[in-house]
């Protein structure tokens, strides 16, 4: 595996732990900050079109998009996102 894709899986993962279950949520740009400090130099576009992709990958978040900035969480009857 690159250090590049090692990189981006590992901030995949980050971004799954930030997201908090629903009833609450996080916007994009919220998340963007927070992987900024913690070293994750990305775009907020970037972050959003992640967003997107681990959604459309089978996990089980959603965006509120009924107006920006769009909120995410990850759904009631998830049990979220655990990795050591």
């Amino acid at each position: 595996m690159s250090k590049a894709t090692r990189g981006t899986l590992i901030r995949h993962w980050e971004m799954l732990r930030l997201i908090p279950k629903e009833p609450a949520a996080i916007s994009a740009v919220a998340l963007h900050k927070k992987l900024d400090e913690l070293g994750f130099t990305v775009s907020k576009r970037t972050v959003e079109r992640d967003l997107i992709s681990l959604a459309d990958s089978g996990f089980p978040i959603a965006s509120e998009n009924s107006y920006p900035p769009y909120l995410w969480s990850w759904s009631k009857v998830s049990s979220g996102f655990h990795a050591p």
